[in-house]
C-alpha cells in the first residue's frame, strides 16, 4: 500500500481506523472516528494497547488470534468504550509497515445495532410471536440436530403432540384477546414440563409439540405425559375468566415411527387427533392404521363439501305430541345425506366429521333455512301452531352469526313467534355461560323457542339452569328407557319434570319406544312426547300425510 493510498484510506474513512504495533500492541495512530466512537482522546489511546479496549473475557481469544490473525473478511469482536459500554465490532486488518516496524492497519465497524436487528429478525423467524415458543420450522431444525446425535448413540427421540378441545369456543364467545392469553398460559405450562425451552413449540392454533430426546432427558415418555396432563388439568384463569383446557395427547417415537422429523411430527399429530376423537384427556401412541383413517377422513370431508354444494342433504321430520291428548305440537328436523351411490346415510356417520372440519356451520345454516321453509309449508297445510325444532351445534352457536342468521330468516319467511325452535345441549350453554345467556336472550327476543336437548347427560346446576332464558327441557332417551321399570330412571325423570315446571319450563321426553313408557310419562305430567311408538322420522310429505288434515 502506497503512502497516498494509506493516507486516503485512513483519513477519509467514515469508519474507525487505527494502526497498532504488531509486537507491543500499542496504538500508533487513530483517526477521528476512533475518538468519537470509543470516547478516548488521542493522548489516552497513545498510552494504550488493543488489549485495553477488550473486555476481560475476550483476552484469551485475543491472544489466540494474534498468532493467526484473520485478514480481509474480518471477525466480530466485543470492544469496550471508555464509558464501559460494549459494542460489537466487525474487525478487518491489513499487515503494513509503519515507520520501519511491522504493524497492522485495522478498520473497526460498529455493527451492534445491525446484529441486534438481525438477531431479532432471526428470533422472530424461529419463534411464535404470541407465546415465545419455537415455531414449527425451528422445531424441525432442532429435531434434525437431535436425530444426528440419537442415531449416532442409538437412542430414541419422542415427539408428543398436544391438541385441545373447546379452544375455538373461547375465541368465538370471548374474543381473541382472551384466547391469546389462554394460549400464552398453556405455553408457559408446557415450557415448565419440557426439559429445555428449546424442545417445546407451538405448531399452530392451539396445537403444541414437545421433544423428548433420550440422550438429554432421562425421563420416560409416560412420566412426561403424566406431568403434561397434570400441568394442563389445572383451570386456567385468563383476564378474569376461568377455563378447563381439555388436552388430547399423541406421540411418536424415533426410530419405530420414522427417521424423518416431518414424518415423526406428522405421526404424532395423527395420534393426537385420534386421541381427540376418542374423547377429552386421552393419550394415543401412533399406529400406521391412523394414516389410512386420516386419508378416509379427508376424502369424506371433501365429499361432504361437494354434497353441500350439490344439495345432497335433506330433512326428515319426527313429530312431537302433547302427552295429554297426543295432539301434534311440534316436529324435530333431522338431517339425512342422500348419497348418489350409497343411498340414505344417517347423521351418525357424518355429523362428527362436519363438526371437526367446521363444515357444521354452513350445513347448520342450510338446515335452518330448510326448516323455516318447511314451517311455512306446514302453516299453509293447516298446521300453523306446530313448531319446527332444529339442533344447533356448538360451533354454530359460538360463531357469532347465529342471531343475525335467524333474524334474517324469520323476516324472510314471515315466521310468527314460536314457529321456530332451537335445541342446544347443556354443554353448549354451560361453556362461557354469560356470553351464552346473552345469545339465548337475543334469540328469544326474536320469538324463537329455546330448549335444552339431552337434558341430564351434562352438568347443569339448578342455580345455573334457573338463569337460562329457555322454554323447554328434553329428557334424554337414556333416562326414558325403561322408565316404567327402572327406579333410578324413574326418579331422575320425576326430578327433571318437577324442576322444569318449578322454573316455568315445558318438558319433552325423547326416545319413547313403548306404550308403557308413554303412559308413565303422561301420568307424571310430562308435557310432550317424541319417539318411535308415536312416529318415526319421515320425509315432509309423509309426515303431513301421517298427521292428517290440519286446522
Amino acid at each position: 500500500m502506497s503512502e497516498d493510498q494509506y493516507r486516503f484510506l485512513f483519513d477519509k474513512n467514515p469508519l474507525p481506523c487505527y494502526v497498532y504495533d504488531a509486537d507491543t500492541l500499542r496504538f500508533l495512530e487513530v483517526n477521528e472516528q476512533v475518538v468519537d466512537v470509543y470516547g478516548y482522546s488521542r493522548d489516552e489511546l497513545s498510552a494504550m494497547t488493543i488489549r485495553d479496549i477488550r473486555p476481560p473475557d475476550e483476552l484469551q481469544r485475543l491472544e489466540r488470534s494474534l498468532a493467526t490473525p484473520t485478514r480481509g473478511s474480518g471477525e466480530i469482536w466485543r470492544h469496550r468504550r471508555k464509558d464501559g459500554s460494549l459494542m460489537l465490532a466487525l474487525v478487518r486488518l491489513i499487515d503494513i509497515d509503519f515507520a520501519g516496524r511491522p504493524a497492522r492497519f485495522v478498520i473497526a465497524e460498529d455493527v451492534t445495532e445491525r446484529l441486534q436487528v438481525e438477531e431479532r429478525l432471526a428470533y422472530h423467524a424461529s419463534h411464535d410471536a404470541m407465546t415465545g415458543l419455537l415455531n414449527r420450522e425451528a422445531l424441525i431444525r432442532c429435531m434434525n440436530e437431535l436425530l444426528v446425535t440419537a442415531e449416532a448413540d442409538a437412542q430414541h427421540i419422542a415427539v408428543i403432540y398436544v391438541t385441545f378441545t373447546g379452544f375455538d369456543t373461547i375465541n368465538a364467545s370471548l374474543g381473541h384477546t382472551v384466547g391469546d392469553e389462554v394460549l400464552t398460559l398453556v405455553a408457559k405450562r408446557l415450557r415448565e414440563v419440557a426439559a429445555q425451552p428449546a424442545w417445546v413449540a407451538r405448531i399452530g392454533g392451539c396445537e403444541f409439540a414437545l421433544l423428548i430426546p433420550a440422550s438429554h432427558d432421562p425421563r420416560p415418555i409416560d412420566t412426561v405425559l403424566q406431568q403434561a396432563r397434570e400441568a394442563l388439568a389445572r383451570p386456567i384463569v385468563a383476564l378474569g375468566t376461568q377455563h378447563e383446557m381439555r388436552g388430547n395427547f399423541g406421540f411418536a417415537v424415533h426410530p419405530q415411527h420414522g427417521n424423518d422429523p416431518e414424518l415423526l411430527l406428522k405421526h404424532a399429530s395423527l395420534a393426537a387427533h385420534e386421541a381427540k376423537r376418542l374423547g377429552d384427556g386421552q393419550t394415543v401412541e401412533f399406529s400406521p392404521v391412523f394414516e389410512a383413517v386420516m386419508r378416509e377422513r379427508l376424502d369424506l370431508v371433501a365429499r361432504l363439501q361437494e354434497a353441500i354444494s350439490r344439495s345432497e342433504f335433506e330433512l326428515f321430520f319426527q313429530p312431537q305430541f302433547r302427552a295429554t291428548d297426543r295432539r301434534p305440537i311440534g316436529v324435530e328436523a333431522l338431517i339425512r345425506w342422500r348419497h348418489p351411490e350409497r343411498g340414505l346415510i344417517p347423521p351418525a356417520v357424518f355429523i362428527a366429521i362436519c363438526e371437526d372440519s367446521g363444515l357444521i356451520v354452513p350445513l347448520g345454516r342450510w338446515v335452518l333455512r330448510e326448516a323455516c321453509r318447511f314451517q311455512q309449508r306446514m302453516a299453509a297445510a293447516g298446521w300453523p301452531q306446530v313448531s319446527v325444532a332444529v339442533n344447533v351445534s356448538a360451533l354454530q352457536f359460538q360463531s357469532g352469526h347465529l342471531v343475525e342468521d335467524v333474524r334474517l330468516l324469520v323476516a324472510e319467511y314471515g315466521l310468527p313467534p314460536g314457529a321456530l325452535e332451537l335445541e342446544l345441549t347443556e354443554s353448549i350453554v354451560m361453556e362461557n355461560s354469560d356470553a351464552a345467556i346473552t345469545t339465548l336472550q337475543r334469540l328469544r327476543d326474536l320469538g324463537i323457542v329455546l330448549s335444552i336437548d339431552d337434558f341430564g347427560t351434562g352438568y347443569s346446576s339448578m342455580s345455573y339452569l334457573r338463569r337460562l332464558p329457555v322454554d323447554k327441557l328434553k329428557i334424554d332417551r337414556e333416562f326414558v328407557n325403561h322408565v316404567d321399570q327402572d327406579e333410578k330412571n324413574a326418579a331422575i325423570c320425576e326430578s327433571i319434570i318437577a324442576m322444569a315446571h318449578r322454573f316455568g319450563m315445558k318438558v319433552v321426553a325423547e326416545g319413547v319406544e313403548t306404550l308403557e313408557q308413554l303412559e308413565w310419562l303422561r301420568k307424571h305430567q310430562c308435557d310432550a312426547l317424541q319417539g318411535y311408538v308415536l312416529a318415526r322420522p319421515m320425509p315432509f310429505d309423509d309426515m303431513l300425510a301421517a298427521l292428517g288434515p290440519g286446522k
